[in-house]
């Protein structure tokens, strides 16, 4: 992989080097990559800075809640590595993208660390083990409510993520992919033009990474990696849809810290 990314770059000074005008030559190679790879070598270290004691257990709903929490700080904390713009953007504006991107890279990276769709791997070295809910919630009436949404994440989430068997750059590309939303509601014209502009240059990178391991096969790995953005949408939909059910039945100790990620209130 780093013999690649080195041949990238090579190019990119090549073509400079025999006068080729920078704009052309897309001066814009590696810098997402680079700095995502940064942030997430910082997220690698701070989660076994947090949890040094790793052991493959299985999670309930009280140890999944603070481990959201904790990983959620810890994220925040870096995300200045990886995206530098933010610096520039409104409290408002931000507090949007985080609200999106927090839950989304969120379960995107539980569906790259896992292997078994059913059993979600957690940040901290445990896991969600969804074919016994209700052990997970020690209440029958709570695990009966949620296991249809637990099943969404599963299908549209876990097992396409698992299947494409993503390398450590392409998930990294997924999840620059993910933060760099233009769609999200209420975001100014201005986000809007800056998030695209991102979101493109994200795209060329992630072309060019593919197009040097797959050759004529990129196209189509692309469109994959990028499909998955779909179904990360869903599952996270899908959790957001249940925030009815738990008001409705006075479950709020269970999704609590899911739902705040996204700005939601019980």
């Amino acid at each position: 992989m780093v013999d690649i990314l080195v041949r990238l770059l090579a190019d990119f000074k090549k073509c400079k080097a025999v006068g080729m005008r920078e704009n052309y030559v897309n001066p814009t190679i590696e810098k997402h990559l680079k700095r995502f790879s940064k942030f997430y070598k910082q997220l690698e270290k701070r989660k076994f800075e947090e949890w040094p004691n790793r052991e493959e257990q299985i999670s309930d709903h009280f140890m999944l809640s603070s481990t959201i929490k904790k990983y959620s700080i810890i994220i925040l904390e870096n995300l200045e590595f990886a995206f530098p713009e933010i610096k520039k953007i409104s409290d408002v504006q931000l507090k949007i993208i985080r609200n999106n991107f927090l839950p989304s890279f969120m379960i995107a990276e539980v569906a790259y660390q896992s292997e078994i769709p059913t059993q979600w791997m957690l940040p901290n070295g445990t896991y969600v083990d969804t074919e016994n809910v209700g052990s997970f919630y020690n209440n029958p009436r709570a695990a009966e409510l949620y296991r249809p949404y637990w099943d969404i994440g599963i299908k549209n989430c876990m097992i396409p993520i698992i299947e494409a068997n993503l390398d450590r750059f392409e998930f990294q590309f997924l999840a620059a992919l993910i933060f760099w939303d233009s769609k999200l509601p209420k975001l100014t014209t201005e986000i809007e033009n800056l998030c695209e502009k991102n979101r493109q240059e994200v795209m060329e990178e992630l072309s060019k990474y593919l197009k040097c391991l797959h050759q004529d096969e990129s196209p189509v790995r692309v469109a994959k990696i990028v499909m998955l953005l779909k179904g990360i949408g869903v599952a996270v939909e899908s959790f957001n849809d249940s925030l009815i059910m738990t008001q409705l039945h006075s479950f709020e100790e269970y999704h609590r810290t899911l739902y705040e990620l996204n700005g939601l209130k019980l």
